[in-house]
């Protein structure tokens, strides 16, 4: 188990679903008379930002920089993926993911902002795929922004080319 990845907010879904667990994640929240984006409305998504954790992130500190990325989402509605890296898997799980989604009223009626979340926990024989699987969990035509959080060497950075070539933004912290 990753500490990280429990220590976030969302629904565990098998990773095969992410989109199709998304929309349904936006209708179990309408049904239930929550904020969310109308079933025929077109969410209005500005950004594609991925967050990714280094090994050195402490779980406590990942919640701030989760809680951090809502924060952004309220003026930049958000698709963001979380990337959970985990050294070693002693229990073959592989890839896990969850989903999360908030909504927010702007400045009018009608101005209703959302933020999608993908967390996906990967161990690090699976890093060879987690490319594509990123891929597919982004908004298409929208840019990127990429936030490596707590990297402890830029060697192991460099082994996301994808992200660091596809992002309009990078920031190291």
């Amino acid at each position: 188990m990753s500490a990280l990845f429990d220590a976030l907010p969302g629904i565990s879904i098998p990773v095969h679903t992410i989109s199709r667990s998304l929309a349904h994640m936006w209708q179990e929240r309408l049904d239930a008379g929550g904020t969310a984006p109308a079933a025929d409305a077109t969410k209005a998504t500005q950004v594609n930002f991925v967050l990714h954790f280094g090994m050195k992130t402490e779980p406590e500190d990942a919640r701030r920089q989760f809680d951090t990325t809502v924060e952004f989402s309220q003026r930049y509605p958000s698709r963001v993926v979380v990337l959970c890296p985990e050294e070693v898997t002693g229990t073959g799980e592989g890839m896990r993911a969850k989903i999360y989604g908030e909504c927010f009223l702007g400045k009018s009626n009608g101005d209703t902002r959302c933020v999608e979340f993908v967390i996906l926990n990967y161990p690090m024989a699976a890093r060879r795929f987690l490319e594509d699987l990123v891929s597919i969990c982004l908004s298409t035509d929208l840019p990127l922004y990429y936030c490596a959080h707590r990297f402890s060497s830029t060697a192991r950075l460099g082994n996301y080319q994808y992200l660091l070539k596809t992002a309009k933004r990078v920031v190291l912290d």
